[in-house]
C-alpha cells in the first residue's frame, strides 16, 4: 500500500516528482484530474501575544476542505517564511493555526496556505 499526499492549493498551481521503489508486482501510469477543496480565498487575522504572532485565525475555509490538513506559511517581504503552523480541517469555515517561529507581526508581509489530503493508492 502507498500513500501519497495530494496538494490542493488555492488560486494556484503546482507540480512535484518523486522516486518510487517497486521491490515485486507491476506499477502503471495515469492520469487524473483532482479538483480544489476550495474555490474562494481564505481571510487570516494574527493573535499577538507579548509582541509575537502565536496564532492566525484563517476564514473562509469551505466544507469540501473537511479530512485535509492546512499548511500555513507567514511570509516576509523577502517571501520567506518567518513562522508557520498546520491545522486539520474538520468542515467549520474558520481554523486556528498555532504558530512556530514567533514571527513579529509587522515583519508578515503575506500568508502561504495550502490544503493537503492523503490518498491511499493500492498496487496488485
Amino acid at each position: 500500500m502507498i500513500v501519497l499526499v495530494v496538494v490542493f492549493a488555492v488560486a494556484a498551481t503546482l507540480a512535484a516528482a518523486a522516486n518510487l521503489t517497486v521491490a515485486t508486482g507491476s506499477l502503471g501510469a495515469g492520469a487524473t484530474t483532482i479538483e480544489p477543496c476550495d474555490q474562494g480565498s481564505f481571510e487570516y487575522s494574527n493573535t499577538v501575544v507579548l509582541g509575537v504572532v502565536t496564532a492566525v485565525e484563517v476564514t473562509g475555509i469551505g466544507s469540501g476542505c473537511a479530512g485535509t490538513t492546512l499548511n500555513l506559511s507567514l511570509d516576509d517581504a523577502e517571501d520567506s517564511s518567518i513562522g508557520s503552523g498546520e491545522a486539520e480541517l474538520d468542515g467549520d469555515p474558520t481554523a486556528i493555526v498555532a504558530i512556530v517561529g514567533a514571527p513579529d507581526p509587522g515583519d508578515v508581509t503575506s500568508y502561504t496556505a495550502t490544503v493537503t489530503r492523503a490518498v491511499t493508492i493500492s498496487l496488485t
